[in-house]
């Protein structure tokens, strides 16, 4: 039988979206995120019944009205009463009549049955375990507003190093694969900070039993990901050889020869230039020259980029520079010397960023070939990994735009969105991004996004994330208008969130719920591997036997 916590107080008002309860027993601790109900009898002679979500809890003393009373109520010496409310965020209404509850009425919790119907989640064609709620009950994410049938994209908000961002994108990404092992799926990690990343497909040794009960209780294999391929960045030795740049031996190399970076459109992601029109032309002439010198010298090769320099520095030269008579120049004939000068001042700069991944090998990255594809960008300077993610996002893109097919779904995580798609100034790989959030669920791309705070993130790429999840905010960010959706209360509790917790809001559900994710029991460090690895993988069966 439902427990009783209380009745609706008429003092606040009560809508059809939120009222206020009064807690009957002073001794009963209601918490934040508990689930209520009250039932609503209408003229129409049935009941409307209305589920929420406790979102705020107060207590005080009645009748006082200096602060000085306080301590006359604690001493006994003025009678006063506590007075014990919460207030309720109205998170479903069954049947669907938007009338006000009215005061009075008793409230009830609500029990382990009904909590899938008041959440939604028994309406969920798939679902994803993303957690536990408060009353270590399981939480669900809709899977059809994640992989683009009704809503695609995930925006995941945080301090970075507290509000474990990349451990819930990749706990999710677990989810996914572990609970939907036979969806046409492909996931595309790139490892941006350390060597969290490079170990997913190792078991954690530091795992206890209680966390693997946690997995094996929600039908998650308590394992590693599995059909993982690593890839990292190569880099040239002293003696001219390509090597693999990686702390992984086992892991593929990746790199670009000119010839292929031309031939695939990739050059402008060399410069990634945002607002320099002029260089930004530059560019573009610079990669039409390129793409009519590969079509004259079939075969030819362009070994690295200090040769790309020579053969630009070349072709802007004057051909006669007597001040009676000046030939035009092959390339950039209109542009003055300044401009010129800039752009190979870029160039210049670009050899000494993104030799190790361009240089005379073309090393494909064959996402195609696994699950789980790990791209290692972090020994990269800046510039080339916006080259790197640029590259193989763009390859995806077109691929798929090719094809006409949503399938394989491919599942795209970048760590620090705000640097490739900014909320100001435009660029290359942000304009790729823009089409991926408003045009990706059509063509089966999903992005799965982390970066410190939502607004520093371009606003069509935001707006477009069906998922929206914070862990621990700042309290400096929390007023922006991107976390309008967290309400007062849920504000406050995102500045003091502990690690493993995060606020999860999804079209299915119109208040956002908080809950509880497990340590990952795949290695997020060297240290953290086992000497041993399994030889057979076992089913979440296997283990309860």
């Amino acid at each position: 039988m439902a427990r009783e916590v209380g009745i609706i107080i008429g003092n606040k008002g009560a809508t059809p979206t939120e009222f206020f309860i009064g807690i009957k027993d002073p001794n009963y601790h209601i918490c934040i995120d508990d689930i209520v109900y009250v039932e609503e009898k209408t003229s129409k002679n049935f009941n409307i019944k209305f589920y929420g979500i406790i979102a705020e809890i107060i207590k005080g003393f009645d009748v006082i009205n200096f602060n000085t009373e306080n301590f006359l109520v604690t001493d006994k010496k003025i009678p006063s009463n506590i007075y014990h409310i919460a207030q309720v965020k109205v998170i479903k209404i069954e049947p669907e009549f938007y009338v006000a509850p009215t005061p009075g009425n008793k409230v009830f919790m609500v029990d382990d049955e009904e909590i899938d119907i008041a959440l939604n989640f028994k309406n969920m064609k798939e679902k994803v375990f993303i957690g536990e709620l408060a009353n270590h009950k399981p939480a669900y994410i809709n899977l059809e507003f994640i992989d683009g049938r009704k809503g695609a994209h995930v925006s995941i908000s945080g301090i970075s190093g507290v509000a474990t961002k990349t451990t819930f994108a990749t706990f999710l990404m677990h989810s996914i694969n572990s609970s939907k092992p036979n969806k046409n799926y492909k996931m595309i990690i790139f490892n941006v900070k350390g060597y969290d990343l490079l170990f997913i497909d190792k078991k954690n040794k530091n795992i206890d039993k209680e966390t693997e009960n946690f997995y094996i209780n929600y039908n998650i294999k308590p394992e590693p990901f599995d059909n993982v391929g690593i890839y990292a960045p190569t880099r040239i030795e002293k003696d001219d050889s390509i090597s693999l740049d990686s702390i992984r031996n086992d892991a593929n190399k990746y790199s670009w020869d000119i010839y292929t970076i031309v031939k695939e459109g990739l050059f402008e992601f060399m410069f990634n230039e945002s607002d320099d029109s002029n260089i930004s032309l530059l560019i573009r002439d610079a990669d039409k020259f390129l793409k009519n010198y590969f079509n004259q010298n079939p075969g030819s090769s362009i070994e690295s980029i200090s040769e790309l320099i020579k053969i630009f520095e070349n072709e802007t030269r004057n051909l006669n520079d007597n001040e009676s008579k000046i030939e035009k120049r092959k390339l950039f004939p209109n542009q003055s010397l300044s401009s010129i000068s800039a752009f190979l001042r870029r160039l210049r700069k670009i050899e000494k960023n993104l030799s190790n991944i361009i240089n005379r090998e073309y090393n494909k990255i064959n996402w195609e070939n696994h699950k789980v594809t790990i791209i290692d960008i972090h020994n990269l300077s800046s510039p080339a990994q916006l080259f790197v993610v640029s590259s193989v996002i763009k390859e995806i893109f077109e691929e798929k735009e090719e094809k006409g097919l949503r399938e394989p779904v491919v599942f795209i995580m970048i760590d620090e969105l705000n640097k490739y798609a900014p909320s100001s100034g435009s660029s290359p790989i942000k304009d790729i991004l823009i089409d991926i959030a408003e045009r990706g669920r059509s063509l089966g791309i999903i992005l799965i996004g982390a970066q410190q705070t939502a607004d520093a993130v371009e606003k069509r790429v935001y707006l477009n994330s069906a998922i929206k999840v914070v862990g621990r905010l700042d309290s400096g960010d929390i007023d922006s208008p991107v976390y309008k959706y967290l309400g007062k209360s849920l504000k406050e509790r995102a500045i003091i969130l502990k690690q493993g917790k995060m606020i999860v809001h999804q079209p299915d559900i119109p208040y956002p719920l908080v809950v509880s994710f497990p340590y990952p029991v795949w290695a997020t460090r060297p240290e953290e591997t086992t000497e041993k690895e399994e030889k057979n993988k076992k089913t979440v069966a296997d283990y309860l036997e």
